[in-house]
């Protein structure tokens, strides 16, 4: 076997070996083939939504008990007047909390919700508005509800709001996107801090029995994770090309300075 020879084996297997090594490293959350998966509880949702610190919230404010919104309808002489005046009395601003929790709300002030239940949050807030409005009705939403989802791309990922606090972990996968192509249906996880502490739950979503997890719901700061399926044959390839077209420069030069 001529020195030539020997040469071009000892770079193919370098190459396959260094390649191997770097393909698919774009995984991420991934878990051995016997990690223990917390077992997923249905209805997860909590009946109240309760304001926390990390909360961004939306304020919405009427008088009159909130009866200035059936008027712009029914009332069809100022329809416009009426109209522009609910637009300007419903627009919605978000307040975040300062750094001791607070929120600076107008006329208020500084206002501390943390710990309340959103109709308790509106209930407090009708009652310190009543001072400087008649009969206010106050409407609060929680606006930075959100979970972080990997459709099965590899460590290509999103943030998604969720647009209600009851979606449930198919209409969720839905509202991101869908599963990649690359995605294995069969292997999603969504992990989940409970109480201090991460858990990490299994599902199959490619058989009709998926849809016993349909009150399953995800809350904020979940993260869903399709599993990614492995593409060694186009990923080493796409590695050793250029590795490939170097060797072969230097062999062909090597084989022209021996003859």
């Amino acid at each position: 076997m001529s020195s030539i020879t020997k040469l071009s084996i000892l770079v193919s297997a370098l190459m396959l070996f260094f390649s191997s090594c770097i393909v698919n490293r774009d995984f991420m959350l991934q878990t051995d083939e016997d990690y223990p998966f917390a077992i997923p509880k249905m209805d997860t949702v909590a009946r109240e939504q309760k304001i926390n610190t990390s909360s961004v919230i939306e304020l919405m404010l009427l008088t009159r008990n909130g009866d200035m919104i059936f008027e712009s309808v029914v009332n069809t002489d100022v329809g416009q007047t009426q109209g522009a005046r609910l637009s300007r009395t419903m627009s919605q601003i978000e307040y975040v909390q300062d750094m001791n929790g607070m929120y600076n709300l107008p006329l208020l002030g500084l206002t501390n919700l943390n710990g309340m239940t959103l109709f308790e949050a509106q209930d407090y807030l009708e009652k310190r508005f009543a001072r400087y409005f008649v009969e206010p009705y106050c409407v609060l939403r929680i606006t930075n509800n959100r979970f972080i989802y990997f459709g099965g791309g590899g460590s290509s990922s999103r943030i998604v709001i969720l647009p209600n606090y009851r979606v449930s972990i198919l209409e969720a996968i839905t509202i991101a996107g869908g599963i990649s192509s690359r995605g294995i249906s069969s292997e999603i996880k969504v992990i989940r801090n409970v109480k201090g502490k991460d858990e990490v739950y299994l599902f199959d979503m490619s058989k009709i029995e998926a849809l016993q997890y349909s009150e399953f719901y995800i809350q904020n700061g979940d993260i869903v994770y399709v599993e990614p399926r492995p593409l060694y044959a186009s990923g080493i390839l796409s590695v050793i090309s250029p590795v490939v077209s170097l060797a072969t420069t230097i062999l062909l030069y090597l084989s022209i300075l021996a003859r």
